[in-house]
């Protein structure tokens, strides 16, 4: 899926026919971006604040699972059963991307919508054709 914003660095929508986090906001963003107001452009650039946030706290999820597991039975103690099923990672590792993936959609938003405040004429056109439709 193109983005519209001309300087932001394009999103590569991989497969907008599944329904994920990030395909969704955007896909709502595009749609939407044009009628918003300069105050609600502001409420949407701070999405890429908070993603920075989740990012922080997934990295510090996955290095606190790192450690569970890595010091599960290290010292010949009983081990406490972390990550023991074979259906465990897997389940993990779809959770992290989960994650990642509305990170994604966030920055993209984000980014959309500051620099739709920066450079709001590069839009007016483009805008008043969406606002005709």
């Amino acid at each position: 899926m193109a983005n519209n914003d001309s300087t932001v660095p394009e999103t590569k929508t991989s497969r907008i026919d599944q329904c994920r986090s990030s395909n969704i906001m955007i896909k709502l963003w595009e749609r939407t971006s044009h009628t918003l107001t300069k105050k609600e452009l502001e409420w949407f650039s701070a999405a890429t604040e908070h993603a920075e946030h989740m990012i922080i706290s997934l990295h510090d999820t996955i290095e606190g699972v790192g450690c569970l597991v890595s010091g599960d039975g290290w010292d010949g103690s009983v081990r406490s059963g972390n990550f023991q099923s074979h259906n465990d990672v897997p389940e993990l590792l779809y959770s992290i991307a989960n994650s990642l993936d509305t990170i994604q959609g966030l920055i993209h938003i984000g980014s959309s919508a500051d620099h739709r405040l920066k450079y709001p004429e590069l839009y007016r056109e483009s805008d008043a054709i969406k606002a005709v439709k």
